[in-house]
């Protein structure tokens, strides 16, 4: 008997040429959108055949699974979508933007360290304009034309928060927004990640970096109020469980 050729199912989504790329795929199993049958994949890194008919669900509405975050941060917060130009810092693959752009936002800023990763749909979109190489701490606002802005969402990873807030609060307007993803793996101390390789399952540790960094926006940013603090969903990439925080600035 033919031995069947067996991959990862996120490699085989791409090779069916049901998703774009791996990390899609990822998004895909993570959110529960993948099917073999009548049995749920749950997991990307599960080996099946290469011609397994697996299916999704429905189609991944935003060029990444942030755009799923935000789609439902927006639902359960309570903020209206923004109808403004917005700007997203550590945009990636631009899955806030998507979201944001298809909630009504006028146009998006995108900002990130990284290059060639915003994806073709948004790169292309004349709504959208596009920073490569650019670290948001070494940014003024008068670089970024439409600065400062009503409505800004930012998700960075590698680096606390308590960097970088300062810096995109100087880029929010009066009666303006920040969106902030808190990533506990990020903001622990570094011998709390590494005994749990990066995977912060700790309810207690996972809370207190939440209260560390309102506790920092505080003191830090001026005219600050916090106006949410949820849980993000779907979880991210790798397990953990992240949490949404915004604050609107106030009348100067």
């Amino acid at each position: 008997m033919e031995k069947l050729e067996k991959a990862r199912v996120d490699e085989v989504l791409v090779l069916q040429g049901l998703c774009e790329s791996r990390s899609q795929a990822k998004a895909f199993v993570l959110a529960g959108q993948v099917r073999l049958g009548s049995q749920k994949l749950d997991k990307a890194a599960k080996l099946i055949p290469t011609n397994a008919p697996i299916s999704l669900e429905r189609p991944m509405p935003y060029v990444g699974r942030g755009g799923l975050k935000m789609e439902n941060f927006l639902r359960e917060s309570g903020i209206p979508p923004p109808s403004c130009h917005i700007l997203d810092l550590g945009a990636s693959t631009g899955g806030f933007t998507d979201c944001l752009l298809q909630s009504g936002a006028k146009g998006a800023t995108c900002i990130d360290v990284g290059h060639g990763q915003l994806h073709y749909k948004l790169r292309t979109d004349p709504r959208v304009t596009n920073f490569e190489k650019t670290n948001i701490r070494s940014l003024k606002p008068e670089e970024v034309q439409g600065s400062p802005f009503s409505f800004v969402v930012m998700d960075l990873s590698f680096i606390s928060l308590r960097k970088v807030l300062s810096s995109a609060w100087n880029f929010v307007k009066s009666k303006g927004i920040l969106v902030a993803l808190v990533k506990p793996q990020f903001e622990c101390r570094k011998q709390e990640a590494d005994q749990t390789r990066g995977i912060i399952r700790d309810e207690k540790i996972r809370r207190r970096v939440v209260h560390e960094i309102i506790d920092f926006a505080q003191n830090e940013l001026p005219m600050s109020e916090l106006v949410e603090n949820v849980e993000a969903s779907p979880a991210g990439t790798d397990g953990n469980r992240e949490f949404f925080l915004a604050w609107k600035k106030t009348l100067q």
